[in-house]
């Protein structure tokens, strides 16, 4: 039920933001420092704080099967898509804080877990059983996948911008 911030060494310097229910499961940053935090199992809302980590906002977004799984902000700093781990790729605008439409019209074939908005504008997702790279409209453009990998759940992009990581919570193998 908390969030850990450690320094550039590894060490823990403590706990980061407050008043969480259920358990954080994502945070990401936007261009100012603010830090949003998703979660799962309890109100399964996001919640902004400022570099400090003093509290700022609260919002009520729409879930799936649970909560604000894994989050990500897109490039107009308004816009965080996130998963339910369900089949649709969700969206809530900070800036209005409103609830946008499903980017995904057509259902993907299994859980979404994590997922990452590349410069393009396109996601990858890992998909439980495949990861999918949708364009941005929700349309799946290409799919990645290992032998005998069906439980895709965490993903990251490489800091060289041309590859991303991503793990097998079955057989914990990860893959670059």
């Amino acid at each position: 039920g908390t969030v850990s911030k450690f320094d550039n060494r590894g060490s823990l310097i403590g706990t980061f933001g407050g008043g969480y229910s259920g358990s954080p499961e994502s945070i990401l940053f936007d261009k100012d420092g603010n830090a949003y935090v998703g979660s799962v199992d309890g109100d399964n809302d996001i919640r902004k704080f400022d570099r400090q980590g003093n509290f700022l906002a609260q919002y009520n977004v729409a879930t799936e099967d649970r909560g604000s799984d894994w989050i990500d902000l897109a490039a107009d700093q308004c816009t965080i898509y996130y998963t339910s781990e369900g089949h649709y790729i969700k969206r809530f605008d900070v800036c209005k804080n409103t609830q946008v439409s499903n980017l995904n019209t057509n259902p993907l074939p299994s859980e979404a877990y994590a997922l990452r908005i590349l410069q393009t504008g396109s996601l990858l997702v890992a998909d439980t059983s495949i990861i999918v790279q949708l364009d941005s409209f929700g349309n799946v453009i290409k799919s990645y996948d290992a032998p005998g990998e069906n439980c895709w759940f965490a993903l990251n992009l490489d800091p060289d911008g041309t590859s991303f990581w991503s793990a097998d919570f079955c057989t914990s193998n990860v893959y670059k």
